[in-house]
Formats: structure tokens, sequence, C-alpha cells
């Protein structure tokens, strides 16, 4: 009897020491989980000044082959106001001029150089922010800059009185109004954001894939061709005028001015013709990274891009794109020979993921 009793004792015991062991067991695995991943200062500042993700680190530059390159990477395709039609290209070519710049085999730019800016994180506030941080106030002299925009282009009327014909070439970021181009980046503004960056280093790229005259062709089916502007009545915008050659202006028609005599800009079209893109993909910027990914016995430079690309785009578009500054230097300041940019295999299971440019 009594042995009895102490074997049912005896096993409540064990059960309740089993059971505290595995609950504390689970107590220390959650724990464990919740704890911090710790962080290397440099990560640590990366991610603190990061404002739109880990594709936009703001931190320390790294610097490579005794220089910096620097990007700022920008596609709006998704607008804020639903006056303005929607483009489904712009984040495509956004990512694979990323993945071109920071890829392997791709033009060396470190990951930690670059920001890419997709729909609602490339607000025109925000754009101007991310281009100060990432650029601005990181080159140094004889560094590598470049800036990408694939989107909506537009005009507003000229308040300086410093265009021929009387209105501004504008890009539209996320939080663009259809209403009116108070809320466009105007070629101005741009122009004294790039001065600002040339005082730093005057190494700068500037790709525009977005145009500032034509009319939207869209259609019921994918392989509709669609141009890259949203125009508007320019008439009825109340407006305060400046007065002529105040320094806010961008100097007339030229990207590539006089008082900017290191950039070097690629549009997808002159004035009078429109950008377009087809099946989600601009049809300037495919042309550019196919051009781009390939292989050469030298670094290209940019007057071989500029023989190369309208070719390509002739094929699809009516479109001329145009190329502006000196163009003998090598492209985003290769300097040796490449080998064909590659698709990098990501993760091999089930189903094959690759990353790259197409």
């Amino acid at each position: 009897m009594y042995q009895s009793k102490y074997r049912k004792l005896i096993h409540r015991l064990i059960t309740l020491v089993v059971f505290a062991l595995a609950t504390a067991c689970d107590d220390n695995t959650v724990l464990e989980r919740s704890m911090p991943t710790a962080q290397t200062p440099e990560t640590a500042a990366n991610t603190a000044a990061g404002p739109v993700g880990e594709f936009c680190p703001l931190g320390v530059a790294v610097e490579t082959d005794g220089m910096r390159k620097l990007a700022v990477i920008v596609g709006v395709g998704e607008y804020k106001d639903d006056g303005i039609p929607d483009l489904a290209g712009p984040p495509n070519d956004a990512r694979r001029m990323y993945d071109m710049l920071t890829g392997e085999n791709g033009y060396g730019f470190p990951k930690q150089n670059v920001c890419l800016l997709l729909d609602k994180q490339a607000d025109k506030t925000g754009f101007q922010d991310v281009f100060n941080r990432a650029l601005v106030e990181r080159a140094r002299e004889n560094d590598i800059a470049v800036v990408y925009f694939a989107g909506h282009g537009g005009q507003a009327r000229d308040l300086n009185q410093d265009e021929p014909d009387n209105r501004d070439e504008t890009l539209l970021l996320h939080d663009a109004s259809s209403a009116d181009a108070s809320m466009d980046l105007t070629d101005d503004e741009l122009h004294v954001m790039l001065t600002k960056l040339n005082i730093q280093t005057p190494n700068i790229t500037l790709i525009l894939d977005s145009c500032n005259s034509g009319s939207a062709q869209r259609g019921p089916d994918a392989g509709t061709y669609v141009a890259r502007f949203f125009g508007r009545d320019l008439a009825d915008e109340e407006t305060t005028e400046t007065e002529p050659g105040d320094d806010t202006g961008d100097a007339g028609a030229e990207l590539a001015s006089a008082d900017l005599p290191g950039l070097i800009a690629l549009t997808a079209a002159r004035d009078g013709t429109a950008a377009m893109e087809i099946n989600g993909q601009g049809i300037f910027t495919n042309a550019l990274v196919s051009t781009l990914s390939e292989g050469s016995d030298e670094p290209m430079t940019y007057a071989q891009l500029a023989r190369k690309v309208p070719i390509k785009v002739s094929s699809e578009s009516n479109q001329i794109p145009s190329f502006q500054g000196d163009l003998e230097r090598h492209v985003f300041g290769a300097s040796g020979a490449r080998r064909p940019v590659a698709w990098e295999v990501i993760n091999i299971g089930e189903t094959l993921t690759l990353g790259g440019p197409p």
C-alpha cells in the first residue's frame, strides 16, 4: 500500500519536473529569438541613416580604386494623384539599372553607395533630400556620381524667362499634381541641385528616361506603346514670375551647359519626340542596359554608347535620344576591359532564382 503511494508521488514529482524543464526550454527559446542581431558600427550607421530601407543606405560611402562611385536611381510608375496615369515600366527600369551598376561583372558601384527609390519612396522632397545626403554630402573631388530617373516628364510655365519656348521641362515625382505643375521638379530646380553636386565633383552622369513633349498612347493590351509624358493646360496656372536671368535658371535648354562642364546627360527623347515604353520596360533604358552589358576589350566611351543606343531605339520607336557633354570619357568611370554583365545565381532549389539585368 505504502509502496503504491510512493510510486504515485514519485510519478507526480517526475511529471512536474519534466513539465518545468520543458517550459523553461520554451521560454529560453523565445528569449533567444527575440534578441536583436548584433550590428557592426558600419551596418548600424547605414541602417540608421537610410530613410527608405536597405536599398538606400546613407552611411559612410565605400571607396574603390581610389574613388567613390555614388548613384541615386529613381523609378516612379505609381502616382498619388489618380489624374496622372500610372506607368508599368519605371520601377522595372530602375531595378535593372541598380543591378547593372552593383551586380556581378557590373560597373563596380558598391551597394552601400547606391540609393534606389521606387514609387512612394520618391516624392519630390524625399528625392531632393536623398540627392543631397547620398551625393552632395558624400562626394569628393574626382568621385563618380550617377543620377537616373524613369517616369513621366512634363512642362511648366517658365518663371524666370530663360526658356525659348516659355516652358520649363519637368520631372513628375510620386506626389505630382494633375491640376498644376507646382509639385513637379523643374529643370531649373534640377540645375541648382546638379550645380551643388558639381562643386564636389564634376564627374556627373544624368540619365532621364522620360520626355517633355508628345502624346500618351495607351491601349487595352500590355503590348501597347505608352509615352512617358503628362501634359497639362498651362494657360490657367497662376504663377509669380521672377526677373530674367536670376540664379535659379538652367542657362537654357541644354542640360550639359557651360557652368556644368563635367556633366554627361543622356536623355530618352529630344523635344518633339516621346520617350516610349512597352511591355513594362522603357525602350531607351532597354537599349542602354543591353549596350552597357556587352563585354569589350576596352572600356566603353559615351561616344560609343551614343552611336549604338539610337540604332537599337530606332528599331522599336521613332524617339530620338540625346547625348550631351564630353562623350570621349569612359562610361561611369570604368577603367579596364569588362566581361559581359552576367546573370547571378541567387538561389538553387526547386526553382532557380537569378538576378541581374536582362
